[in-house]
């Protein structure tokens, strides 16, 4: 890997971005918490792109995978 990247990028603007590591099963309770008690907590809404997550080299495989999760915020 020559450290190219070929895709879209993000959109500009606020994120919310967050460390998880766990299992998938996990990351799924991780995101209902995030979207209907976090960001409602905070006073942000989330924007109307999905979010991306990204997997670190160091991944220790799909199900206990660190993963770094970028959640689009809409402006204040």
């Amino acid at each position: 890997a020559d450290g190219s990247y070929a895709g879209d990028l993000p959109a500009a603007g606020d994120y919310a971005v967050f460390s998880h590591a766990g299992d998938v099963a996990e990351r799924r309770r991780f995101y209902q918490a995030t979207f209907r008690t976090w960001l409602p907590a905070i006073g942000r809404r989330a924007a109307a792109q999905p979010p991306f997550e990204v997997y670190p080299l160091t991944a220790v495989g799909p199900d206990m995978a660190a993963t770094e999760v970028h959640i689009p915020l809409r402006p204040r």
